[in-house]
């Protein structure tokens, strides 16, 4: 199984695909943490719904949008240390860990890196039959991140 990981600390979005045969969409959907919580709360938060996630489908390998720097930087500083978190869990629990930047998955999805996000969301509900809607493109893009690791055959492992 491969989990794709959105990753944020307010909203996390994740996706479980099948590793082999034809596309079959497992699970998604949004790790969310309350802002009035600490910071270190909702880390473990985090971790805790990741580890159920990854034991509960057997997932084996994790694919994860690189960061993307924007403007606040205590946003960007703050999802850093959720990917931190993110990433020791998964290197603690043996799985294979593959990273992919936003114009990679949109490439990979949408035939363009400048593929908008509605682009990316329409060409997602194309591939899998969703059975129930979404408002937050967090899940969207774990689900398409994890797509791309599927059809990726040229891939950075961090870890094995």
């Amino acid at each position: 199984m491969i989990l794709g990981i959105d990753p944020g600390y307010g909203r996390l979005g994740f996706a479980i695909l099948n590793s082999h045969g034809p596309e079959r969409l497992f699970d998604m959907g949004l790790i969310k943490t309350d802002s009035r919580d600490s910071f270190p709360k909702r880390l473990n938060i985090i971790r805790l719904e990741l580890l159920g996630l990854i034991e509960g489908h057997g997932v084996k390998e994790v694919a994860i949008e690189k960061l993307f720097f924007s403007v606040n930087k205590k946003t960007a500083i703050d999802v850093s240390q959720a990917r931190g978190v993110m990433l020791e869990l998964f290197y603690a629990k043996g799985l294979a860990i593959f990273e992919y930047a936003p114009t990679q998955v949109k490439k990979a999805v949408a035939g363009h890196a400048q593929s908008s996000k509605e682009a990316i969301i329409s060409m997602m509900k194309k591939l899998y039959k969703i059975e129930f809607e979404t408002a937050y493109d967090d899940a969207y893009d774990a689900l398409a991140i994890a797509l791309t690791h599927k059809m990726s055959l040229n891939t950075k492992v961090l870890h094995v």
